[in-house]
This record gives C-alpha cells, structure tokens and sequence, in this order.
C-alpha cells in the first residue's frame, strides 16, 4: 500500500492559517538531538515523509561545528540494523554494537551543517514503526590566529640557490619600527662599497617559510625596507616598494611601513620571500646600513574536538556507545466535499414555505486532513450569492470536535452580529456566525462574499475518523458533521440542516427540507415568483420517492421559467 499524500487548501487559507501541527513535513518534522561524544547536542535530525519517500536531515546548530562524516540505517526494528555479532549462545545475531560502515547510505562531507538522505517507503505503509540509526563524525572548529615576523629564522641568498641565516642588522634611527618585527638584513652593518660590488642585479633574496596549522581564514603583513623591495607569497607577487636599482634614487628610501593582504595563504607549508635592494649612496665612502622587517598576522580554522554523534533514542545493546530512534511513517489523507467544486445550500426562511430556497443562498465546501485517522484538521470555505428574502437572518455553521483548537476565520467585510475576522481558542463544537443577512438589500444576487473558516486540532487522537450516516436520506454523510443553521432575527425562526417542512398543513403532498443542499456549483434557485417544482419538475418525484426517481432532479430541467437571476 502507498501512503496518499493530498492536500488543497485555497489560497487565502494559507495566508491567514496559524501554525499547525499536521503529518510530519520538512516544515514541520519529527525531531530528535545529535548528540556528540554522549553528551553535546551540537544539532538535530529531522525526520519526514511524504507518498513515496522518506527524508532524514543531519542539521548542525551549535556554532563551531560541522559534518564530515554521514551514515544512516533504517529498519523494521533496532535488530534488523548492521552489529557485531553477540557473542554466547541465544543471544542471536545482532545483539552487538552498531557497525555504522554497513550502514545503507553513508557519505563523507566537507564539513557541512546540514545533509538530507532520501529512503523510498517501499513497502512501509502508513503507521508503520521503523528503527532509524542516525550515525554521524562531527568535528568542532576555532579559530587560531599567529605571526610570521622578520627575524634569525629568515634565509638569505644572492641567487635563491644558496641560503644563509639573516641577522639582525644595526637599528638605524631614521628607520620606522614595524611592531613585533626584527629589522634584518644580511649583514649587521653593511659596508657601501662590498654592498655595491657585490648585490645582485634584482637585489638580495630573503625568504621564511612557516606552516599553518588549519584552514586559512585572512592574512595581512606589514612590511618596510630601506629601500625597495618586491614582496612574494608562496611565489605569487604580493606586492612592491621602490625602484629595484642598485643605483636608485640619491635619498634614503625606507618611508612608511605598507601594508598587504594574503590571498593565496595555504593549510599547511607557505613561504614569504622578499627581493630587497639597498641604494648605493652617492657620497658615501664607507657605509650605507640596510634593512627588512615585516610582520605577518595570519588566522585559520583548527580542528579543537572530533566526535562520533547519534540522533537521539534508545541505546543499542553492545558495549560501545550508540544509538537509534524510532519514526512512525505519517499517512495524510484529505476527505473533501463535494469531491471538486462546491454545493449551493439554499435557505426556506417562511413555516408555511414557498419552496423557493432563495431566502438565502451559499456555496459550500470544506477539506479535512487526517493523519493516520485522526483529524488535525478542517477548512470550511462559504460564499453568500443571494438574498431573497423580507426576513434578516444570523447563517451559523457549526462543527462538533472534541478537546481543545486554534480556528481562524477570514472575509472581507465584517458585520453585526458576525463573527469578526481573526484567530480564535475554542473547545468542544464549534458555531461562527457567518452572513448576518441584515447587510444585504432586498433583493440581492451574485453577491459574491466569501468567508473562510480554519481550524487546527490541539490533539488530533481525541477525533478518530468515523464511519458517518447522513442527518437526511438526501444528504451526503458527510454533512452529519455540518450544521450551517440560520436564526430569524425579525421573526424568530430557527432550522437546522435536519429540520424538515410539514407541507401537509398548506396542502402539500410530501415534507421537504428547510435547508436544501445542492450538488452543483452553478445551480439557480427558483425566483421568488415560482416554486421549486417549476422550474424544476421533477422535486416533488425525488422526494416523494425517497431519492427512488429522478436523482438527478436538480438538472432535469423542465420549464424554464425563473431560471435567471
């Protein structure tokens, strides 16, 4: 058996609905912790169904952490879940620890809050209680910053084939300090003429390689030179200062310190190199100091905890920690009547009536959503169309339940008397005032206002569907539920969906209803002018025979007179 999935609920019912709580759905799903290292909640598992599939969703919620690692089961029964064999006698074959590798889906993630597993039903039917192992590896993350500066740890080289340690160089006191850096250079003092002669045509080489310990999240250096240099990260250009020329510019050239972003930063092994050149100084006889310093700040993502995490349940047998819950597959199924389109539920307002059920005029419908047989539930949908009448009157709906509800009621015009528009707590049946007639002018067709009423079951247990029987033999069974009443505000009367007309005492033949309930949409009622029987000629048959003749009296049509609004 498939689980049939149905559901149409109008537009303007979804707008004005509160919040409801229906089959399990993917916004409204069972929900159960996932639970790392036995004790953190770091997320949940979500769990629904439709008609064909069910969908298991992994949600981590706890900042920090996320996914790397996937697996799922799910079964008839906790036994049926892949474990190590229990060992001794009688203890059967899956009394052990669940073994998440056999799991039938599974997946690795690069660290991911959230991931859904989709599971055909197959042949799970409605209320069927599965066992579902939710496994998962979860990983916490923070964030870790550290600094790569210019020191003893820098190497040098004139060709960046041969490498030498850097050392700190003489301070010079025109040179501007970058924090938390060493200025050096390849000598402490460097000699005008040696430095000349011998530095290479694209200047010296320095280079510090450094790892980084997570995943790279922003870098920034600050870095300064006396006088220019051209600035590498893991051998793409960064950025430069100055003109690359032993024979620069006739002035210092060690300025302001600048600062660039490291884009391309690695987890793991990088490398800052640096091309400095020193100016030779015109006039200078004997010495020209030179000098580096940079300061890199870089922070990353580090791994602080890795974890095994469970959806919360039950625990498995075995030794090791594990766990599984149980998911009842969610059946909803709607009853809607009529089955498409609406009914016409015509009033007779008058005792010694004119069977004319024109006083008053609606369309009826109304969806009920059972989830696995309990109501949770129910969308009335009415639309006043005429009025016929000298007499005022209060049209009721009402509707048994049992417990408590949430029910909204919507329209567009507001009157005395009526039920205002707006959400509503009510227990046992339920009765809104739907049309106060009153508002209407004598005569008044096509009218055209609808109101919609929506209502949502506190416990859906307390109403079982039930097998109903028609309050009348012309009636659906489905109408036992529905009473749309009316009270005469001028005259006093009052009927019911069951209440029926003595004609006897006028000089009729056979009883007909005071509330006529139609099986078409766009069914005309009689004008005030005639009666039912003319134009529609075979009424009296229906009822005199019991619904024996003429079923479909409502669309034989024998005359056409007052067939017009």
């Amino acid at each position: 058996m498939k689980v049939k999935i149905l559901l149409t609920i109008t537009a303007i019912v979804l707008m004005i609905a509160p919040s409801a709580v229906l089959a399990h759905t993917e916004d409204e799903p069972y929900v159960t912790d996932l639970i790392a290292g036995q004790h953190t909640d770091v997320g949940d598992v979500l769990v629904w169904n439709d008609a064909d599939n069910l969908y298991v969703k992994y949600l981590i919620e706890e900042e920090g952490w996320c996914l790397t690692e996937t697996h799922l089961h799910v079964a008839d029964s906790w036994e049926e879940i892949p474990q190590t064999e229990a060992k001794g006698k009688g203890k059967g074959n899956s009394g052990g620890n669940p073994i998440p590798g056999q799991f039938e889906f599974s997946g690795e993630h690069d660290c991911i809050a959230e991931h859904t597993y989709t599971v055909p039903l197959g042949d799970w039917d409605c209320e069927t209680d599965l066992a579902i192992a939710a496994h998962a590896v979860v990983v916490q993350k923070g964030e870790g910053c550290m600094n790569v500066v210019s020191d003893s740890e820098v190497d040098w080289s004139a060709d960046g084939s041969t490498w030498n340690d850097a050392v700190a160089c003489w301070d010079h006191p025109n040179w501007n300090d970058v924090d938390g850096a060493t200025w050096i250079w390849r000598t402490y003092y460097t000699d005008v003429v040696w430095e000349y002669d011998n530095v290479p045509a694209d200047g010296w080489y320095f280079m510090k390689t450094f790892d980084v310990p997570g995943e790279p999240v922003s870098g920034q250096i600050n870095i300064n030179a006396d006088n220019a240099y051209k600035l590498y990260l893991n051998g793409d250009f960064v950025g430069e200062e100055g003109a690359m020329d032993r024979d620069g510019p006739d002035y210092y050239e060690w300025g302001t310190e600048d600062s660039f972003a490291l884009t391309n930063l690695d987890s793991g092994t990088n490398e800052i190199e640096v091309r400095a050149m020193n100016y030779f100084r015109t006039g200078s006889s004997t010495s020209n100091p030179a000098g580096l310093a940079f300061n890199a700040e870089i922070c990353y993502e580090e791994i602080l905890a890795e974890e095994t995490a469970w959806g919360d349940g039950e625990d498995f047998p075995g030794n090791n920690w594990g766990m599984y819950f149980t998911y009842q597959v969610q059946c909803e199924e709607e009853v809607r009547y009529p089955e498409t389109g609406n009914v016409y539920i015509g009033y007779e307002d008058w005792p010694n009536g004119d069977f004319d059920y024109n006083d008053f005029g609606m369309r009826f419908s109304a969806e009920e959503i059972y989830v696995n047989d309990e109501l949770t539930e129910v969308t009335m949908t009415f639309e006043a169309i005429i009025y016929d009448s000298g007499m005022d009157h209060l049209i009721h709906i009402n509707r048994p339940f049992n417990g408590d509800y949430t029910y909204t009621v919507s329209s567009v015009d507001d009157y005395t008397d009526e039920t205002p528009a707006g959400t509503y707590y009510g227990t046992g049946d339920l009765d809104v005032v739907l049309f106060n007639t009153a508002k209407y002018t004598h005569p008044e067709k096509q009218i055209g206002e609808i109101v919609t009423v929506y209502v949502v079951l506190d416990d859906p247990s307390l109403n079982p569907k039930e097998t109903l029987t028609a309050p009348r033999w012309d009636l659906d069974p489905f109408m036992a539920n529905y009473d749309p009443w009316e009270i005469g505000t001028l005259y006093g009367s009052l009927y019911h969906i069951d209440d029926i007309q003595d004609t006897s005492k006028f000089g009729g033949t056979i009883d007909v209803p005071y509330i006529l309930v139609v099986p078409e949409t766009d069914w005309i009622p009689p004008k005030e002018s005639t009666i039912i029987t003319n134009p529609y000629g075979y009424f009296d048959d229906f009822y005199s025979s019991d619904g024996a003749e003429h079923t479909n009296w409502y669309s034989e049509i024998t005359n056409s007179g007052g067939l017009s609004w």
